[in-house]
């Protein structure tokens, strides 16, 4: 797999004329590597580019979801006003449509997703919540808190 890609990337930085923006080109072959092992596949950025504008999204979504992280308490709000947040929403709503796509299509080789599949199929009750209550508050330090009593 990870032959491939370096084949790809040396046959497509092969093929430029003139300047060669390297960091684009490796920044498109660790995209590819890293849909290929989550999702089996489904990136193309080194054959075709950025053809549907996601390096934008991606880009432009790390704006925001570095700044929830800083204050996660209002991330709940702050996803749910329209305008607010439109390129993290766009690329979320990328990856949930190549996970179902990865559920629905499988995949040749054993991902991160076959792996992630199978743990929750044999550990049924170890599902993942949002660990923030109605009003944005975080509901882990008091969980702990209960666990250790």
């Amino acid at each position: 797999m990870v032959t491939n890609r370096c084949l790809q990337l040396v046959e497509a930085l092969g093929a430029q004329k003139g300047t060669v923006d390297i960091t684009q080109w490796v920044s498109y072959f660790a995209y590819d590597i890293m849909g290929d092992l989550a999702f089996g596949g489904g990136s193309e950025m080194i054959r075709d580019g950025d053809a549907n504008g996601l390096w934008h999204l991606l880009e432009a979504g790390q704006k925001n979801a570095v700044f929830m992280s800083h204050v996660p308490w209002l991330g709940a709000l702050f996803l749910r006003i329209p305008n607010l947040a439109k390129d993290l929403k766009a690329f979320r709503a990328f990856a949930k449509n190549q996970a179902l796509l990865r559920k629905k299509n499988g995949s040749p080789h054993k991902d991160i997703f076959y792996h992630l599949v199978s743990y929750f199929l044999l550990f049924p009750k170890c599902v993942v919540h949002h660990n923030v209550d109605g009003r944005g508050r975080d509901r882990r330090p008091a969980a702990l808190s209960r666990r250790s009593h």
